[in-house]
Protein backbone atom coordinates (compact mmCIF):
# COMPACT_ATOMS: atom_id res chain seq x y z
CA UNK A 1 0.00 0.00 0.00
CA UNK A 2 2.76 2.46 0.91
CA UNK A 3 5.40 1.18 -1.84
CA UNK A 4 3.03 2.69 -4.81
CA UNK A 5 2.53 5.76 -3.67
CA UNK A 6 6.14 5.82 -2.48
CA UNK A 7 7.45 4.95 -5.86
CA UNK A 8 4.77 7.59 -7.70
CA UNK A 9 6.66 10.42 -5.72
CA UNK A 10 9.86 9.46 -6.52
CA UNK A 11 10.05 11.06 -10.07
CA UNK A 12 8.19 14.56 -9.50
CA UNK A 13 10.07 15.22 -6.24
CA UNK A 14 13.60 14.49 -7.81
CA UNK A 15 12.68 16.14 -10.31
CA UNK A 16 11.62 19.74 -8.05
CA UNK A 17 15.13 18.98 -6.20
CA UNK A 18 16.94 18.97 -9.14
CA UNK A 19 15.41 22.06 -10.27
CA UNK A 20 15.82 23.69 -6.54
CA UNK A 21 19.37 22.71 -6.57
CA UNK A 22 20.60 24.59 -10.12
CA UNK A 23 18.07 27.73 -8.66
CA UNK A 24 20.47 27.91 -5.60
CA UNK A 25 23.75 27.13 -7.60
CA UNK A 26 22.91 29.51 -10.07
CA UNK A 27 22.11 32.49 -7.13
CA UNK A 28 18.49 33.47 -8.65
CA UNK A 29 15.93 35.21 -5.79
CA UNK A 30 14.74 33.51 -3.54
CA UNK A 31 11.48 33.45 -5.08
CA UNK A 32 12.46 31.48 -8.06
CA UNK A 33 14.40 29.04 -5.78
CA UNK A 34 10.67 28.44 -4.14
CA UNK A 35 8.88 27.45 -6.87
CA UNK A 36 9.62 24.36 -7.09
CA UNK A 37 8.52 23.16 -3.83
CA UNK A 38 5.79 25.46 -3.84
CA UNK A 39 4.36 23.60 -6.91
CA UNK A 40 5.20 20.42 -5.50
CA UNK A 41 3.04 21.43 -2.21
CA UNK A 42 0.15 22.80 -4.40
CA UNK A 43 0.15 19.19 -5.69
CA UNK A 44 0.10 17.75 -2.31
CA UNK A 45 -2.73 19.47 -0.88
CA UNK A 46 -4.81 19.24 -3.93
CA UNK A 47 -4.17 15.13 -4.07
CA UNK A 48 -4.75 14.80 -0.53
CA UNK A 49 -8.13 17.06 -0.77
CA UNK A 50 -9.17 14.71 -3.93
CA UNK A 51 -8.61 11.66 -2.30
CA UNK A 52 -10.20 12.29 0.80
CA UNK A 53 -13.31 14.27 -0.45
CA UNK A 54 -13.98 12.79 -4.13
CA UNK A 55 -12.50 9.30 -4.49
CA UNK A 56 -12.35 7.76 -0.40
CA UNK A 57 -11.69 4.78 0.50
CA UNK A 58 -8.21 2.66 0.05
CA UNK A 59 -7.84 4.40 -3.16
CA UNK A 60 -8.68 7.95 -1.84
CA UNK A 61 -5.98 6.96 1.14
CA UNK A 62 -2.92 5.91 -1.27
CA UNK A 63 -4.05 9.53 -2.98
CA UNK A 64 -3.35 10.92 0.40
CA UNK A 65 -0.39 8.89 1.25
CA UNK A 66 0.99 10.25 -2.35
CA UNK A 67 0.51 13.89 -1.17
CA UNK A 68 2.12 13.12 2.10
CA UNK A 69 4.94 11.78 0.19
CA UNK A 70 5.08 15.06 -2.08
CA UNK A 71 4.86 17.15 0.77
CA UNK A 72 7.86 15.86 2.40
CA UNK A 73 9.78 16.61 -0.67
CA UNK A 74 8.50 19.84 -0.59
CA UNK A 75 9.49 20.43 2.75
CA UNK A 76 13.06 19.35 1.27
CA UNK A 77 13.21 21.73 -1.68
CA UNK A 78 12.14 25.02 1.37
CA UNK A 79 15.46 23.74 3.23
CA UNK A 80 17.24 23.44 -0.20
CA UNK A 81 15.90 26.92 -1.25
CA UNK A 82 17.62 28.73 1.99
CA UNK A 83 20.63 27.68 1.55
CA UNK A 84 23.57 29.88 0.27
CA UNK A 85 26.31 27.91 -1.49
CA UNK A 86 27.79 30.57 -3.21
CA UNK A 87 29.61 32.12 -0.71
CA UNK A 88 30.55 28.96 1.23
CA UNK A 89 32.86 26.42 1.21
CA UNK A 90 30.16 23.21 0.54
CA UNK A 91 31.75 21.75 -2.95
CA UNK A 92 35.58 23.23 -2.70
Amino acid sequence: MISGPFTTSILPGVIALLFTLVFVLKGWALWVKLLPGIALMAAAISLFYYGYMHVRGFEGASYGILGGFLSLYAVVCFVMAGWDLRNSNFFK
